[in-house]
């Protein structure tokens, strides 16, 4: 569990973003939903360790592969699932409903050599249209404690609202503590915690 920070954020978008946002600085970047041919050309990183077969197979599972590229060369990616539900792959075993109308998003990469450019900016905007065009009205993501603010102010940028829904604290002996930070009830935890705080009202 030391991978995940001790405390995380689950957070929703809406999908709907103001025209043109999201490609200042990000160069003539090309956004497009990606296949099994597009998993071969991430970097071996990505790949080892099994990796090429559960991409394999979230693909099976209708999960989305978005997939940045420049000048023809692949330079970021992001996985979205369409609804459902979720896990943190940090937290095995730990799960979230998705209610209707709602994806989650996950799993991004950029080129390291291009980060800093404004290239996740622009990825992000296209994939909550393509969101948007499949009907679905908000992404859900998580950030760990210390990305939280510099994504609120990354996506003010593009005119896109965070709205924390819930906050996930790993206790010392490994169990969990969720903070309900909103009466959202759009994503639900699938396990047993401890409220630390009830929803203010």
């Amino acid at each position: 569990m030391m991978a995940f920070s001790r405390v995380a954020y689950v957070c929703k978008v809406p999908t709907h973003v103001p025209a043109r946002a999201g490609h200042d600085g990000s160069g003539s970047i090309l956004v497009r939903t990606g296949g099994e041919p597009d998993i071969d050309r991430l970097p071996a990183e990505l790949l080892s360790a099994g990796g090429r077969e559960r991409l394999q197979r979230r693909l099976a599972d209708g999960e989305l592969f978005v997939v940045g590229e420049l000048d023809g060369r692949l330079v970021s990616c992001t996985w979205l699932r369409p609804g459902g539900g979720f896990s943190l792959h940090h937290l095995p075993g730990k799960s979230f409903r998705l209610g209707d109308g709602v994806g989650y998003g996950h799993d991004a990469w950029t080129d390291p050599a291009l980060r800093g450019r404004g290239l996740r900016l622009a990825v992000f905007a296209e994939e909550l249209r393509i969101l948007e065009r499949l009907g679905l009205g908000w992404e859900v993501s998580y950030f760990v404690d210390h990305q939280l603010e510099g994504g609120r102010r990354n996506l003010a940028r593009i005119g896109v609202p965070v709205t924390a829904l819930w906050k996930i604290r790993v206790r010392p002996d490994g169990s969990l503590a969720l903070t309900a930070l909103s009466e959202d009830s759009s994503v639900t935890p699938r396990f047993e915690y401890t409220r630390e705080e009830e929803v203010p009202s």
